[in-house]
């Protein structure tokens, strides 16, 4: 690679880390909403927003496809540890390392907000299946309890529909 294409290639970088920043802000954005959402229980709402979110993270992984590919131009390792690396580059381009720094802790912004939303997801779930276990008489093996308190065998289950 000339120095030309060099410089040339550590400036798309630049350009391509700032379009990652942008598109990780879409992304955290989409999961905020999906929160809200999520805590509103609005299933129209909550699907509206997991298309948001999917769209989102189909663009972030296009741009880390294409980030990936100029690592490979640059000689860049992407398993060894990345700002001594880009530091390296400091004369091409010198907020490279900062933007960096920026889009990982976006990235980890993201991440906690997704487990955010799957823990909400599986709380809904939950109660979801044991209401609908309640209404239809369908519990667990010896997992509930009566009325009374003691635990419920499996033959002695009653339908709350049917009551």
């Amino acid at each position: 690679m000339s120095h030309s294409d060099h410089r040339t290639a550590w400036t798309a970088l630049a350009d391509l880390v700032e379009e990652e920043i942008t598109a990780s802000e879409t992304l955290l954005a989409a999961l905020m909403a999906e929160t809200e959402a999520l805590e509103g229980k609005d299933p129209k709402q909550v699907e509206n927003c997991a298309g948001r979110k999917v769209a989102a993270v189909k663009q972030v992984e296009q741009l880390e496809s294409r980030r990936r590919t100029l690592f490979n131009q640059l000689g860049l390792d992407e398993q060894a540890e990345i700002l001594p690396q880009l530091a390296n580059a400091a004369a091409q381009t010198p907020n490279l390392s900062a933007r960096w720094e920026a889009l990982v802790e976006i990235a980890a912004q993201c991440h906690e907000q997704n487990q955010r939303n799957g823990y909400l997801i599986k709380v809904h779930s939950q109660y979801a299946s044991e209401l609908l276990n309640a209404l239809t008489g369908q519990y667990p093996s010896g997992t509930l309890y009566d009325p009374k308190g003691q635990k419920r065998s499996d033959g002695n289950q009653h339908s709350l529909a049917k009551a």
